[in-house]
């Protein structure tokens, strides 16, 4: 799975990371609801390096094999938000990463 903000990767992890895996997440669901084809199951998110979107911006997620979804976000209201990204020590966030490289 991986998210972008404005072209920039802000996570890119594969589903077994995922503090409930997808077999469990459909299991769990399908004892409550009748689950069709072309179902989706909304996983949630790690928030670490995303951050609020803007208004303006670009979502893309991509899942392998499946595609890719592009999101333009619009707040009439023209709103700002703090973004307020962690991305320390044992960060999944690829940029946080890199930059733990560097120290």
């Amino acid at each position: 799975v991986k998210f972008w903000n404005n072209g920039d990767l802000r996570h890119d992890y594969v589903t077994d990371d995922m503090e409930h895996r997808v077999p469990e997440l459909i299991e769990f669901s399908t004892n409550i609801m009748t689950m069709n084809s072309g179902d989706l199951l909304s996983c949630g998110t790690n928030h670490e390096g995303l951050g609020p979107l803007q208004d303006g911006e670009i979502g893309e997620i991509e899942i392998q094999g499946i595609g890719r979804l592009t999101i333009h976000v619009a707040d009439p209201l023209k709103r700002t938000w703090d973004r307020g990204i962690f991305m320390g020590e044992g960060s999944t966030n690829p940029a946080a990463r890199t930059q733990q490289n560097r120290s």
